[in-house]
């Protein structure tokens, strides 16, 4: 039974991932004069989008990510490949995962921006990878409390992602990635001074980016 309801949820996952590829191919259908450089990335952006919905595995697909990538290409203010793909891991600590694009649209000069909903489940496995200063016998009571909030909650993130096309080598440059999950998690909590709790020692920044432990906000 668990492996029919897995196989159904994964037939509609694709389904519905193929309706919005269908949408946004429509949209760029309708751009007016699209250009070589226009189509280049709006190709990697959705090549990026479809991997980052069905999950990043090392291999192939991961590769081909990595050459359509400059070696010095920016992620928000970390340089290299690998900031980017730590950016997608640490998503694997949350449960259910779901990123919907909403819209593409060519930016100033050769850049692309797609917004997105991100829906994600706080799980026992995100208090204790991405919060963890919230567990441990040593937790205080408001810390318990905030743990009981957040446990199995879904929130849902509006965000953005930037991609900066070099037209010279064909590769992205620059990404800068952001979701808002300060808005959801302050209706969760009801206040802004167990939102700062929350925030403060974990691995993710109020924008979803990863950070590791002792980087500023």
């Amino acid at each position: 039974m668990k492996q029919t309801h897995l196989i159904d949820s994964l037939d509609k996952a694709i389904e519905q991932l193929r309706q919005e590829i269908k949408t946004l191919e429509q949209q760029r259908l309708r751009a007016p004069a699209a250009t070589t450089v226009t189509n280049d990335i709006w190709d990697f952006a959705m090549h990026y989008f479809r991997l980052v919905r069905l999950g990043f595995k090392p291999g192939h697909q991961l590769d081909s990510v990595r050459e359509a990538m400059a070696s010095d290409v920016t992620h928000n203010v970390e340089v290299g490949f690998e900031a980017i793909a730590q950016s997608w891991c640490f998503m694997q600590w949350f449960g259910g995962v779901e990123v919907e694009l909403e819209h593409l649209c060519k930016s100033v000069g050769s850049s692309m921006i797609v917004t997105t909903k991100t829906s994600v489940t706080i799980t026992e496995q995100t208090l204790l990878h991405v919060f963890p200063h919230l567990l441990g016998s040593k937790s205080e009571d408001e810390n318990a409390k905030l743990v009981s909030k957040l446990l199995r909650q879904r929130i849902i993130m509006r965000g953005s992602t930037c991609f900066e096309w070099d037209t010279v080598t064909k590769r992205v440059v620059r990404v800068v990635a952001q979701s808002d999950m300060l808005t959801p998690m302050l209706r969760l909590l009801g206040n802004l001074d167990a939102v700062s709790r929350v925030f403060e020692k974990a691995h993710v920044s109020p924008s979803f980016q990863w950070r590791p432990l002792g980087r500023g906000k």
